[in-house]
């Protein structure tokens, strides 16, 4: 990523509307922002455009999309998963807290009525961790995610070399606009 940009590091002020009318534009309005003519989509759309001139492959995109998600969604019902979850939910009873799995943790409501994290929240999150940690969690997880992914990506290879020429091209793109080698 790049560099803050100069000055980011203070308190940044809301965007005027026309301020958004520049950033954001507003689809087709022909209206002048600041005495300039506000592309479709303002700068961001701009932007993008120049970023992804090839276009976008949105079969491929939603193509990996589904991937993802069909193999979080039938991870869960892993029987690998199972014993891991089970022993990090064993490891969080040790400390006091009740739940049967990580996605039960962060979505607990308690924690989601205040703008700051509660001191029970922090140590909640923290002991979540070393639990992870301990039962290897993320790892062994990740492995069966990644072995169901691999099982489904062998379904339509060609989809996902397009993405990845998309991506690589985006990049180009995007080094191309920062001046960046």
């Amino acid at each position: 990523m790049p560099l803050a940009a100069p000055g980011a590091e203070g308190k940044l002020r809301p965007l005027s509307d026309e301020d958004k009318r520049l950033v954001f534009g507003e689809q087709g309005d022909g209206r002048n922002a600041k005495g300039e003519a506000v592309p479709d989509g303002g700068c961001y759309g701009e932007a993008e455009a120049k970023i992804n001139e090839a276009g976008v492959p949105e079969a491929a995109i939603s193509f990996a999309s589904q991937v993802n998600r069909e193999s979080f969604e039938r991870s869960i019902g892993d029987a690998q998963v199972d014993m891991v979850v089970k022993a990090w939910s064993k490891c969080m009873a040790v400390s006091g807290y009740s739940y049967a799995s990580p996605l039960d943790s962060v979505g607990d409501q308690k924690f989601h009525d205040s703008e700051k994290p509660s001191a029970e929240e922090k140590q909640v999150a923290l002991t979540d961790l070393e639990c992870k940690n301990r039962v290897g969690l993320i790892g062994k997880w990740g492995r069966v995610e990644a072995r169901m992914q691999k099982e489904a990506m062998s379904r339509d290879p060609e989809k996902l070399m397009q993405l990845k020429a998309f991506q690589e091209s985006q990049l180009r793109n995007a080094r191309k606009a920062l001046s960046v080698s």
